[in-house]
């Protein structure tokens, strides 16, 4: 199963791991595991040669997928400088595109509407020769068509951008508004919250230690109460636990 996107093919790399890792201790114990090791091998390796070293690296342990990549990440051969790669491609580094940029926002939304100008202008000319790396002037172009129509059609045309309709948020009438609600007659006040705390406190027994049964009857608490009335409507609906209620309640008298 060969895929375009990846330089080793799946057949490659499960012969890589039934030749490397087979042998290795704490390797998958079903064949989708190998599988599953071979895939892993075949979309980090960057070429047949790094995918050979990868398959080297284990001389052990058999690897899990974390640590196929770990290791491809590691073993990955020197990546070539993107700004060389821009020089070949004709394109310059500005060293003061920085310094100018921040200069120019810091001067007012004025200038940051000169640079969207400037940008949407570049993009165009762009997309005319059909120059883009990785799509990014089109997908920009596509954000500020979305976002600023008439500016992008003014400077398409040759017209002045700023003379272009800007577009507004929505409106919200007065009327659509919802009303506020109105102020509360006796808010409560943080003294209210404290004086209801402490007005409904209720204290552990030191009977049962707050858990209602003691060890062959219920306590005589208000929890213990509580329980102890569950318990005999439970009798109705299970008859089978009547005869511990009864026993438990015999104890509890007893007592």
């Amino acid at each position: 199963m060969n895929d375009p996107r990846f330089p080793v093919s799946q057949e490659y790399a499960a012969c890589l791991v039934n030749k490397y890792w087979r042998a290795l201790r704490d390797g998958p114990f079903h064949e989708l595991g190998w599988d599953r090791l071979a895939e892993v091998l075949r979309e980090s390796a960057m070429s047949v040669a790094h995918a050979q070293a990868i398959a080297d690296a284990f001389e052990e342990q058999c690897p899990t997928p974390a640590d196929i990549k770990r290791v491809a990440f590691n073993l990955r051969p020197p990546q070539p400088d993107p700004i060389e790669e821009w020089k070949k491609q004709g394109l310059q580094p500005d060293p003061g595109f920085g310094e100018e940029l921040i200069a120019k926002i810091g001067k007012g939304p004025d200038w940051v509407e000169k640079l969207r100008w400037d940008s949407i202008k570049e993009a165009l000319q762009n997309e005319r020769i059909g120059k883009d790396f990785k799509n990014f002037w089109g997908e920009y172009l596509a954000t500020m068509r979305r976002d600023f129509p008439a500016e992008v059609a003014a400077i398409a045309a040759g017209r002045n951008p700023s003379q272009a309709p800007r577009p507004r948020p929505p409106v919200t009438a007065v009327s659509e508004r919802s009303p506020l609600p109105p102020p509360p007659e006796n808010p409560i006040r943080c003294d209210d919250v404290d004086r209801a705390v402490a007005e409904n406190h209720i204290t552990r027994c030191p009977n049962c230690e707050g858990t209602g049964r003691l060890t062959d009857s219920f306590c005589d608490c208000a929890l213990g109460q509580d329980l102890e009335r569950i318990a005999r409507m439970d009798e109705r609906l299970d008859p089978g636990y009547a005869g511990e209620i009864r026993e438990l309640h015999k104890g509890s008298k007893a007592s």
